[in-house]
C-alpha cells in the first residue's frame, strides 16, 4: 500500500478525549490480550500505552488524512512526527513498524524464511508455503485481524497486514496453496521514510521483553537459541539492505523455502505477480525497490517502456553475468552520450525507453550482448536514477514518464571515457527469418512478403461453362490471375464477334455470357456491357484465391482472401495503460518465440506470446506500433504501413492500413450496433444466405373477441396512390381504419390458445429481402397493434405548463377548445379534435385521451409549440416525461 509515496493533508492535533479514545482503542485491541489481572501487568500495560502514545502531556498526536498510490484512503496517527498506527476506511487499526519495534508483542506474527522478504518488500502478499508457524503457535485469529510478519527465529516484525485466513483454516489447510497476510505496510516503504527511519531493534532487546514468560525447558532453550541466532542474521541482512541496498536473503534460505509462492497482492493494482521461480532482485533499499517497482500495467505507460523482470530468459542467447552485463549497459550509454547524443544536443530531453532502443542497444560493443534482466539493475529507470545519484544525468519523471533532461558531459566518468573502434549498430549482418536470435541486432528478412491473386472457377455452374468454352481461344491454368482473365476475355469475344464496331470498349452480351455475368432480372434489358465491367462480373463469380510468397521465398496458396496481420492497441487497467496486440502473424513468420524476441530488443519493453494454440498473439506492453511494423518489415518482410509514424508512448497512431498489415486503435465499450440490411449482410459477411425475418414483423397481434379485425377496399388518395387496401379495426373505445402497402398480407385466425375466443393478426409481405418491404413489414405490425391497443385501452399523455401565471382552462368539460395563458398579451385558443378527451384537473396540468396514437401525440405537440420547453428558467410546456437540462446564463 505504502509502496510508492502517498499524499497527507488536514493534519490537525487530536484532543485530550479523542487521545484517551485512541488509547483505549489500543490497549483493547493489541495491549490487552497480552495481559493478566496482576497489578503489575496492568503497569505493564501502561508502560507501553506510554511508549506507543506518549503522557499526554509532552507527547504531540497528529491525525491526517492520506490517500496512497493506487487510490486507497484513510487516516494516519503520528507521536512527535512518528508514524504510529493507521487506518483504512471502515477498517481496522493498524500499528507501524515503529509501534511494532516498541512492542513485539502486539500482535502474532507470521514466521516466514528470510528469502520470502523481498518479495513482501515489493507489496507482494504473505502465501500459506511460506508460512513456517506451526499451526496453532499463534493463538486464535480470524480473517480481517492485524498480523506481523518476521523472519525465521526472529521476534522482531519487518512487515504488518490482514489476516486472509482464520487459526481454524490454518490448522486445516496446513502450508498448503492460497493467501495467509495482505501485505498493508513493511519496513523500508514510505510510510517508513515518513518516520525517523530507524532500524529494526537488536534482537537482544526484544528477547529481554520475554523474560518474564515461563521457562522452557534446556533442550528448546537450545533450539530458541539457534533459530534465534538465524533470526538475528536475517534481520541482519534487512538491517543492511535498508543502509545499503544488499541482497536479502541467501540460496540456502531460497533452497529451505522451496514449494512457496507469492502472489500479487489484491489491494494494490500495481504489485506485480512474483513466484517462485523468478530471480531475487538486487534492492536498491527496499524503500527504493519500493519505489522504482513498476507493473505490467505501469510499463505499459511509461514512455521508457522498462524492460519486464518477468520476461521469459529461455529464448535469449544473451550471456555472462551479471557484472558484465553491467559493464555493457554502462559503457554503451556512455558512447552513445559521447558519439550520438553530444554532437547533436537538440535531441535531449528524450524518453528513456527511446534513448535505450535508439541509441543505448546501437552502440554496445560489437559481439557485446546487453539483456536487461541480467543486468543488477533490471529496470530502466533504476539504471538511470543511480546516474543521476552520480551526478552524470538529470531525469524528470512526468505522468509516470522518465525523460533524460540533459548530460554532464563535464563528468570525469565522460570527459575520461574513450569508445570502443567498433559497435553492434555499424555492423548489421543478415539473419535468416528461422535463425535464433541474439542481441547484436535485428534479423533481415531475405526478401519482402507479396501477394497475388488468383481464381479458380467452381467445380459447376454458368461461370465454369465460360471458362472451359473461353479457354478455347486463350488457354487458362487451373489457378487464374486476373491478367489470365482478362486476357481470357479478350480473346473470347474476338473469336465469337462480340466486340463492338462503333465502340471497342463495348462487348456484346452472348448466351455464355449472359449466364455468367449477368443477373436474371438483367436479361431482357442488358445487351451490351464495357469490358472492364465483364472483367469484374466474372471475376466476381470465380472462387478467390492467393498466393504468398514469404520473406524465406517460401510460397504459399490459400483460398479466400488474404488475412492481414492486425496490431490492435488496448486499453488496459488504469489511466493511460496501453498494450499492443499483434495477432495472425503466424500466418507469415512461424517463431513466435524468436519474433517475441525481436520485439522486446526493438521496443525495450516486454513482449509475450499469447493467446491459444489455434489463434495465437503478442502482446507489447505500450503502444509500440511503429516499432512492431519496423520489426515485421526487417524480420519478417511486411512493409511498413505509408503514414504510421513514431509517436510518445501512451499515445494512439493515426490509423494507416495495408493489405498485409492493419492498424486497430483502442476501442472500449463500443455501443451495441443496430441490425444492418440484408445488403449490408451479402457485402460484409461470408455467407450470403437468407438473412433472417423481421423480428417485429412476425410477430403475431392477439386480440380479444371485443375487437374485431378486418380487410376492406380503399380508394386511392393523393396521400396513398398505391393502395388499394384497409384494414380496420373496431373495438370498444372507436373504429380506427389504415391503408396498407399492395405489397403487405394481412391475414386473420382464431387464437386457438385463447379462452374467450379471441383471434391472431399476422403480417407478411411478397419480398423478405427488399429493403422498402422489410421497413414497412414491421412499421405495419407495429401500426396494426397501436390500433388494437387504442381501442381496447386507449393512449393517455400527462402534460405539464411550467411558469409563473402559465395556465390552462376548459370553458366546459365538452368544450372544443382549450385555453392556454402562456404569458402572451393575448390567451391562446387550442381546437380539439375529433376524437380526443381532453381534461385539465389542475391549471398547470392537462390530460390527453384517445384510441387514435398519432392523433393524441399531434394534438400534445400542437400544444408544446405554444411554449417550448427553454434552459435557463426550466420553464414551458412538458409532454409525458419530458426533462430539460439547466444552463447557466451569462454573467458580467
Amino acid at each position: 500500500m505504502f509502496k510508492k509515496p502517498f499524499a497527507t493533508k488536514n493534519s490537525t492535533r487530536l484532543r485530550t478525549s479523542d487521545v484517551k479514545r485512541l488509547k483505549a482503542e489500543v490497549r483493547e485491541t493489541f495491549l490487552a490480550p497480552h495481559a493478566g489481572a496482576a497489578a503489575a501487568d496492568a503497569e505493564a500495560v501502561a508502560e507501553m500505552e506510554r511508549q506507543l502514545l506518549g503522557d499526554g502531556k509532552h507527547s504531540e498526536v497528529l491525525s491526517s488524512k492520506f490517500t496512497a498510490h493506487g487510490g486507497a484512503q484513510g487516516t494516519l496517527y503520528t507521536v512527535d512526527g512518528a508514524p504510529a498506527f493507521f487506518r483504512m476506511l471502515d477498517g481496522p487499526l493498524v500499528p507501524t513498524v515503529y509501534s511494532l519495534w516498541k512492542c513485539t508483542r502486539m500482535v502474532p506474527c507470521f514466521e516466514t524464511p528470510g528469502a520470502v522478504m523481498p518479495k513482501l518488500f515489493n507489496g507482494a502478499d504473505l502465501m500459506l508455503p511460506g508460512v513456517l508457524s506451526p499451526p496453532g503457535s499463534l493463538g486464535d485469529f480470524k480473517p480481517g485481524d492485524v498480523m506481523g510478519v518476521c523472519v525465521r527465529g526472529s521476534k522482531v516484525p519487518l512487515v504488518v497486514g490482514v489476516a486472509l485466513i482464520s487459526s481454524a483454516e490454518h490448522a486445516r489447510v496446513g502450508r498448503s496453496q492460497g493467501r495467509a497476510l495482505q501485505t498493508l505496510h513493511f519496513a523500508g516503504d514510505e510510510l517508513w521514510a515518513a518516520g525517523d527511519r530507524s532500524q529494526p531493534p537488536e534482537e537482544a532487546q526484544v528477547a529481554s521483553e520475554d523474560e518474564s514468560d515461563d521457562e522452557e525447558a534446556d533442550d528448546e532453550k537450545e533450539a530458541d537459541d539457534a533459530g534465534r541466532q538465524r533470526g538475528d542474521d536475517a534481520v541482519e541482512d534487512v538491517r543492511a539492505a535498508i543502509e545499503q541496498g544488499v541482497r536479502i536473503g541467501s540460496e540456502a534460505d531460497l533452497e529451505r523455502a522451496e514449494g512457496w509462492t507469492v502472489v500479487e497482492a489484491e489491494s494494490e493494482g500495481d504489485v506485480r505477480s512474483l513466484s517462485d521461480t523468478d530471480d531475487f532482485a538486487s534492492l536498491d533499499g527496499p524503500r527504493a525497490a519500493a519505489a522504482d517497482t513498476h507493473t505490467a500495467d505501469d510499463d505499459q505507460a511509461d514512455a521508457e517502456a522498462d524492460v519486464d523482470v518477468d520476461a521469459a530468459s529461455d529464448d535469449m542467447n544473451a550471456g555472462g553475468s551479471t557484472e558484465e552485463h553491467d559493464e555493457t549497459l554502462k559503457t554503451a550509454f556512455l558512447t552513445a552520450a559521447v558519439l550520438k547524443l553530444k554532437p547533436n544536443p537538440r535531441l535531449l530531453p528524450m524518453a528513456g525507453g527511446a534513448m535505450y532502443s535508439a541509441y543505448i542497444l546501437p552502440c554496445r560493443e560489437l559481439g557485446a550482448s546487453l539483456d536487461m534482466k541480467r543486468t543488477s539493475y533490471k529496470k530502466l529507470s533504476k539504471f538511470f536514477k543511480s546516474l543521476e545519484r552520480q551526478g552524470v544525468v538529470k531525469i524528470k519523471e512526468h505522468g509516470g514518464e522518465t525523460r533524460v533532461m540533459s548530460i554532464n558531459y563535464t563528468h570525469p566518468m565522460l570527459a575520461s571515457f574513450e569508445p570502443p573502434r567498433k559497435l553492434a549498430g555499424d555492423a548489421k549482418p543478415p539473419v535468416a527469418p528461422d535463425t535464433a536470435p541474439s542481441s547484436s541486432g535485428l534479423g533481415v528478412a531475405a526478401s519482402k512478403v507479396t501477394v497475388t491473386d488468383l481464381y479458380k472457377a467452381p467445380s459447376a455452374g454458368a461461370i465454369t461453362d465460360w471458362v472451359k468454352e473461353a479457354s478455347k481461344s486463350h488457354p487458362l491454368p487451373e489457378m487464374m490471375t486476373l491478367p489470365d482473365v482478362r486476357a481470357a476475355l479478350n480473346a473470347y469475344a474476338v473469336a465469337n464477334g462480340l466486340v463492338d464496331e462503333k465502340d471497342k470498349r463495348m462487348l456484346r452480351i452472348d448466351i455464355l455470357l449472359c449466364n455468367a455475368a449477368l443477373r436474371k432480372e438483367e436479361y431482357a434489358t442488358i445487351n451490351a456491357l464495357r469490358r472492364d465491367e465483364a472483367l469484374d462480373r466474372l471475376v466476381a463469380r470465380l472462387v478467390p484465391h492467393h498466393q504468398l510468397t514469404l520473406g524465406n521465398g517460401q510460397t504459399l496458396v490459400c483460398k479466400g482472401a488474404v488475412v492481414p496481420v492486425e496490431i490492435a492497441l488496448r486499453k488496459r487497467a488504469g489511466p493511460g495503460k496501453l498494450a499492443t496486440c499483434v495477432t495472425h502473424v503466424e500466418r507469415y513468420f512461424g517463431d513466435l518465440e524468436t519474433l517475441a524476441h525481436h520485439l522486446r530488443v526493438k521496443c525495450s519493453a516486454s513482449a509475450a506470446v499469447a493467446g491459444t494454440k489455434e489463434k495465437p498473439e503478442i502482446i507489447v506492453q505500450g503502444s509500440k506500433a511503429f516499432e512492431i511494423c519496423q520489426v515485421l518489415e526487417h524480420v519478417v518482410g511486411l512493409p511498413i504501413p505509408p503514414g504510421l509514424a513514431p509517436v510518445r508512448s501512451g499515445a494512439r497512431p493515426r490509423k494507416c492500413d495495408t493489405r498485409l498489415v492493419r492498424l486497430q486503435l483502442a476501442q472500449q465499450h463500443q455501443p451495441q450496433q443496430q441490425p444492418h440490411s440484408h445488403q449490408h449482410y451479402q457485402k460484409h459477411m461470408f455467407s450470403t444466405s437468407t438473412v433472417a425475418q423481421s423480428n417485429i414483423g412476425t410477430r403475431p397481434i392477439k386480440f380479444g373477441s371485443d375487437v374485431t379485425v378486418a380487410l376492406e377496399p380503399y380508394e386511392p388518395t393523393e396521400s396513398f396512390p398505391d393502395c388499394k387496401t384497409q384494414v380496420r379495426v373496431r373495438g370498444p373505445l372507436g373504429d380506427l381504419t389504415m391503408p396498407i402497402k399492395p405489397f403487405v398480407t394481412v391475414s386473420i385466425t382464431k387464437d386457438r390458445t385463447s379462452a374467450d375466443g379471441g383471434s391472431v393478426a399476422r403480417v407478411t409481405v411478397d419480398e423478405e429481402q427488399a429493403k422498402k418491404q422489410r421497413a414497412m413489414w414491421g412499421t405495419t405490425r407495429t401500426l396494426i397493434a397501436n390500433m388494437v391497443t387504442g381501442v381496447t385501452e386507449g393512449f393517455l399523455i400527462p402534460i405539464r405548463i411550467v411558469g409563473v401565471g402559465y395556465r390552462a382552462q376548459l370553458e366546459t368539460p365538452d368544450a372544443k377548445e382549450i385555453t392556454l395563458r402562456l404569458g402572451y398579451a393575448h390567451p391562446i385558443f387550442v381546437k380539439i379534435p375529433d376524437g380526443v378527451k381532453v381534461m385539465v384537473p389542475a391549471p398547470q396540468r392537462i390530460i390527453l385521451q384517445g384510441p387514435d396514437l398519432q392523433v393524441v401525440t399531434q394534438f400534445a405537440a400542437d400544444i408544446r409549440k405554444w411554449r417550448k420547453p427553454e434552459p435557463y428558467n426550466q420553464k414551458g410546456i412538458f409532454v409525458g416525461d419530458e426533462t430539460i437540462k439547466k444552463k447557466e446564463g451569462k454573467k458580467r
